[in-house]
């Protein structure tokens, strides 16, 4: 059942039925700006990053990040991700931790 109340809009959790059940309900939501996002997936442990990227994350608050650990190929790696509304300011900060990563021949 779909159910406007407001600003609370609430469906099914079966997908299948979930995706019938959004398409009336898009008229009912406000957009804005779009999410930018990147990623950039390291084989370095999380913690050989950490500094690095606590470093930047403090040069650009504007710029939400994350570290996401993980293992492939049964190495440790660690996936950064950056977003923004600013396309500007996303590609300034990911240039700089390219840099970074590169000077210390991790990318």
């Amino acid at each position: 059942m779909l159910t406007d109340r407001r600003n609370v809009i609430v469906m099914a959790g079966i997908p299948a039925i979930m995706q019938v059940m959004l398409d009336p309900a898009t008229k009912f939501l406000k957009t804005g700006k779009k999410m930018l996002s990147t990623a950039i997936d390291l084989h370095r442990p999380e913690g050989e990053i950490a500094e690095l990227f606590g470093n930047l994350q403090k040069r650009y608050l504007d710029v939400p990040m994350g570290s996401y650990p993980f293992i492939r190929d049964g190495r440790p790696g660690t996936q950064l991700v950056l977003r923004s509304i600013d396309a500007a300011r996303l590609a300034e900060a990911e240039n700089e931790l390219k840099v970074q990563l590169a000077a210390r021949g991790w990318i």
